[in-house]
């Protein structure tokens, strides 16, 4: 055994106990993050790929913290509540791409903002046209 084993006990305490800990102990509730976050983000990369799975697992992350205090009493693993929250982020993003394309389906126009750092938005070209 290396002495980093030997000094760092296995972290068995259930996920329960640490979120109710985190009321009066804030930092304690990264111990949830270290715990799941792989877990989530390999769920959101899925469906979503890396970049955006990035985003989502660190939102889903701060919601659970800021709505730790709701967390059920019954339930000693957190990680079916964290696959909870990432999901509905999840059906929230798509409802938001379902409108955009729609609006750009309805006038032709993107509704979502975008540009390339150095290049001036006139210099874009869409389809074989300059962008106005």
């Amino acid at each position: 055994m290396t002495p980093a084993a030997r000094s760092s006990p296995v972290d068995t305490e259930p996920d329960l106990l640490l979120i109710l800990r985190s009321a009066a102990d804030p930092e304690t509730f990264g111990r949830i993050f270290d715990r799941h976050a792989d877990a989530i983000h390999r769920y959101l990369t899925r469906r979503v790929g890396r970049a955006l799975a990035d985003d989502l697992t660190a939102e889903t992350f701060l919601i659970a913290f800021r709505s730790r205090h709701r967390y059920d009493d019954d339930q000693p693993d957190a990680l079916p509540w964290l696959y909870g929250i990432a999901a509905n982020l999840l059906r929230g993003h798509q409802r938001t791409e379902v409108r955009q394309y729609r609006a750009l389906a309805r006038t032709g126009v993107d509704p979502v903002p975008w540009s390339t750092p150095g290049v001036p938005q006139e210099e874009h070209v869409v389809a074989g046209q300059r962008v106005p």
